[in-house]
């Protein structure tokens, strides 16, 4: 069977959930599955407290897609033209209109970062069985549409409701 990993980090972050994809992933290999992770953070946060929740969309360092033992790893980190097509999303680190349209900018954000984010994930979901989402917020809520349009079973592990 094919299945294919979604998360918000994956190493070399390290962290609770990071380290269990790691290991569903591992042991899923060892049961003669194939196994692909997906994930759009692999460093901490260093960011202003402010701009701290960008990090995760706009402000994601990039990074190169690579392989953890058996596990190809495919990052999902934007280009220069992708940050430019998500800047709304920048409007959420806003003050004033954070204190006063949270739910809009989250909305509007999340529709600029799916614009960047649904045709690689659709790609990744056509190769796909399973998809296993690991994530919320936007790479969660975009990997389960791709897996909706593509007819992939879609199983989240953590909670993710759309805006």
């Amino acid at each position: 069977m094919n299945i294919l990993l979604v998360t918000q980090n994956y190493l070399p972050f390290i962290g609770g959930v990071e380290m269990h994809a790691r290991q569903v992933a591992h042991k899923l290999i060892e049961g003669g599955n194939q196994v692909s992770v997906i994930a759009s953070n692999f460093a901490p946060n260093k960011l202003p407290k402010r701009s701290a929740m960008l990090h995760g969309s706009l402000l994601a360092p990039s990074f190169d897609d690579y392989t953890d033992g058996p596990v190809p790893v495919y990052a999902l980190t934007p280009r220069s033209m992708d940050r430019l097509k998500m800047l709304p999303i920048a409007l959420r680190a806003t003050p004033k209109l954070q204190r006063y349209a949270y739910h809009p900018l989250h909305k509007m954000g999340y529709r600029s970062y799916r614009s960047v984010y649904l045709p690689r994930l659709r790609t990744m979901a056509a190769k796909a069985d399973i998809i296993h989402v690991l994530a919320h917020d936007y790479i969660g809520w975009t990997a389960q549409q791709a897996a909706r349009e593509n007819g992939t079973v879609s199983y989240t592990h953590l909670r993710a409701h759309e805006t």
